[in-house]
């Protein structure tokens, strides 16, 4: 589900994880 990928990239966002796993950009940047 695409609202579960959202979830999972702002969780990611918020943790500040982004900065760890640039995978997440591209995910929330799509």
């Amino acid at each position: 589900d695409l609202t579960d990928q959202d979830s999972a990239c702002r969780l990611i966002l918020a943790s500040g994880w982004f900065l760890k796993v640039r995978k997440a950009e591209s995910c929330c940047k799509r």
